[in-house]
């Protein structure tokens, strides 16, 4: 976990969502071709974007630029379990997506919009399957994308099974991945939102670092995600301790690496919570059929240890749900 400390700096780095454009590094490709679905869609044509990607790596703030950039205030953010408000008629919280999607459909007659769904997994619940919802969502992007601007946000986890099961590309007129960022891009979002902190780096001794110094801290983070802004800016955050009210140190994150093996149904099992985020024994049930007692209701509860402190979760509620937890420690 970052240091509670120093939660006043790795806040910046750590934040979800859209900060402005001034944190923007990157994606011109990405912006180009959202740019182009806009306008084709104000010309008259139909609009609609998927935005992809693992997590950490941007969608949101992507999507909410997006509706920013071009949109202004002509756009409604559909998330579960919040109260929506449009042309003065309210919404209560509701994870029915069914229900929100008319919703807006109702009270935007007239008002060309977007609507932003981030995060489209997290609309099911025990009451609502996740296929009657992406159906709901297709159906009204069939039906009104000539009128409302869809953008939607995926998982690569789910995306893979909406290409499976729904073909739906064919419903979108761009997908974007958020996956890989060149490593000078992911450099420039650790030093903007370090500038932004307005606080300053210091070695062991307390002396201020200066650029060149600073850079050759953040080079190796940068190097060592990949491509992934998010793994970057999360361990550079994890790796920052309070020195005293105006500065901060870079003391470096943990390595982590698989600690023991990981049996196939154990994977099976962790990958169904993760795309359903929320999932019933009787749905676990009905996926797997007669082995599911056998196989899989043993693994509940099940344990995975990272050495370097990250641990995951399987965990039985007392509402028979399973939930998916990962933190570190």
């Amino acid at each position: 976990r970052p240091s509670p400390e120093a939660e006043h700096y790795t806040g910046m780095f750590l934040s979800h969502g859209y900060l402005g454009e001034s944190f923007r590094v990157g994606r011109e490709q990405e912006l180009g071709r959202a740019q182009e679905v806009v306008d084709n869609w104000q010309a008259g044509f139909r609009g609609s974007l998927l935005v992809t990607g693992r997590r950490m790596t941007g969608k949101t703030f992507f999507a909410e630029m997006i509706g920013h950039r071009y949109f202004g205030n002509r756009y409604v953010n559909l998330r579960p379990n919040v109260r929506i408000t449009l042309s003065g008629r309210t919404l209560e919280p509701t994870q029915d997506l069914k229900a929100a999607l008319k919703f807006v459909e109702k009270n935007s007659r007239g008002r060309r919009m977007m609507v932003l769904l981030d995060d489209l997994s997290g609309w099911q619940d025990q009451d609502s399957a996740l296929v009657a919802d992406v159906r709901s969502l297709l159906t009204n992007i069939d039906y009104h994308a000539d009128e409302l601007f869809f953008l939607v946000v995926a998982d690569d986890v789910l995306y893979d099974r909406l290409r499976l099961y729904f073909d739906v590309d064919r419903y979108f007129q761009a997908s974007l991945s958020m996956n890989r960022l060149r490593r000078e891009e992911i450099i420039e979002a650790i030093l903007i939102r370090h500038g932004a902190t307005q606080l300053d780096l210091v070695d062991v001794e307390g002396n201020v670092l200066d650029a060149d110094q600073l850079l050759a801290l953040v080079r190796p983070v940068a190097r060592a995600a990949h491509g992934h802004l998010g793994l970057a800016l999360q361990q550079w955050a994890y790796g920052i301790e309070r020195y005293d009210e105006e500065h901060v140190r870079f003391v470096g994150a943990p390595p982590y690496a698989l600690d023991g093996e990981l049996t196939k149904d154990a994977g099976i099992l962790l990958r169904t919570v993760l795309l359903e985020r929320v999932i019933t024994d009787y749905q676990l049930r009905k996926r797997f059929g007669p082995s599911y007692r056998e196989r899989f209701q043993p693994l509940v509860g099940l344990n995975i240890g990272w050495k370097g402190g990250l641990q995951t979760d399987i965990k039985w509620s007392k509402s028979n749900l399973y939930t998916l937890n990962t933190q570190q420690t």
